[in-house]
């Protein structure tokens, strides 16, 4: 596909989702906030095409919208915006960003969760930078983290201590899995796993165990996997661990967790999760269907972007068929995900549309 096919293409997706309505919730930002970041992020698809002039038409747009509520959070991120089209960011948005205030700097970095654009893919986790929480030691000393996780335990002598061990585990384990050797996996695993039987809600630690297996320890996944699958006969919370966990195989491990999802009884199965487990174990299945709302609104957010992520694995040529982008911007509700600037599952979905024409 030309420059000139894309430009045509991200123009038609503009239009398309300019011409969308959605729902707005009371926690809505300020009119034209949205509208201003989709201008935005659609200016940095055009300077990455090299067509300058219509993303300075657009990054004017999008400065304009915001020019009656401009704070430290818009000006940052408008300066980011238009900086990754050209590359890194410099030294100043770097020492911009570390300035921000507790609250702004949360702020920011949500949008940097939800936008790779902008998030340049970097690790990022907003709410455990708001709330104070420390990054996992694992990596930096496995010994210490696991003497911690045996502590917990061994003075979990009420229900109440037993729940905070549980905590301290699953916080512990709260690491990237590509991070983890494998040598310190499997120190990893043998220490954690004998607990298990002690945890009342063992669903995060497991799925978390699971990921690190994946990645560092594979010979260990099947029988961590026939641990989990007990859990899952009758939980509400299905659509959650299915999701963590299928985010944390690698595809060489899909045969485990079609494995899983056979455990699990159709009564189990909410139709949210029974099509999450088809599309991601590559059953036929209508990926647009995906797109609409659940009830659940992560596993909603969850199923979007997996269904997203589907339609722009194909050929550019097919990647946008069907008008599937403005169903996607429609149902992009997230009354618990926007805040005072921005709505968090617009700007997912519109930041994956523009890296979507873009990609090869």
């Amino acid at each position: 596909m030309t420059v000139g096919d894309r430009s045509r293409l991200l123009g038609d997706l503009f239009l398309d989702i300019c011409a969308t309505v959605r729902p707005v919730h009371t926690r809505e930002p300020p009119p034209g906030s949205n509208d201003a970041y989709i201008e935005l992020l659609f200016a940095y698809g055009y300077r990455r095409l090299g067509l300058a002039e219509r993303a300075h038409e657009l990054e004017l747009s999008g400065r304009a919208r915001l020019a009656a509520h401009l704070d430290p959070v818009h000006a940052w991120l408008i300066d980011a915006l238009i900086s990754r089209a050209t590359g890194e960011l410099p030294a100043s948005l770097r020492e911009r960003l570390e300035a921000l205030d507790r609250v702004s700097r949360y702020k920011v970095d949500r949008f940097r969760e939800a936008s790779q654009i902008v998030g340049g893919g970097e690790l990022i986790d907003a709410i455990r930078r708001f709330s104070g929480g420390r990054a996992s030691n694992l990596v930096a000393d496995t010994a210490a983290t696991l003497d911690m996780i045996d502590h917990a335990f061994e003075h979990s002598h009420s229900d109440q201590n037993l729940e905070l061990a549980e905590l301290i585990t699953a916080e512990t384990l709260h690491v990237e899995p590509e991070a983890v050797d494998p040598a310190k996996a499997t120190q990893i695993l043998d220490r954690v796993i004998p607990r298990l039987a002690q945890m009342t809600d063992r669903r995060t630690v497991i799925a978390r165990l699971i990921a690190i297996a994946a990645h560092a320890a594979p010979v260990r996944v099947a029988a961590l996997t026939e641990r989990l699958a007990p859990l899952l006969t009758d939980d509400w919370r299905l659509e959650t661990v299915l999701t963590t966990l299928s985010q944390a195989l690698a595809a060489g491990h899909q045969d485990e967790l079609r494995a899983l999802w056979s455990c699990v009884p159709e009564s189990a199965r909410s139709m949210a999760a029974y099509r999450f487990g088809e599309l991601r174990l590559g059953a036929a299945v209508e990926r647009r269907d995906l797109i609409r709302p659940f009830t659940n609104e992560q596993c909603a957010r969850e199923l979007r972007n997996l269904a997203i992520d589907t339609f722009l694995s194909r050929p550019v040529t097919e990647r946008f068929a069907g008008g599937w982008v403005g169903q996607a911007v429609a149902n992009a509700a997230d009354k618990f995900g926007t805040n005072s600037h921005f709505s968090f599952a617009v700007i997912e979905v519109v930041d994956r549309v523009v890296r979507g024409v873009l990609a090869p």
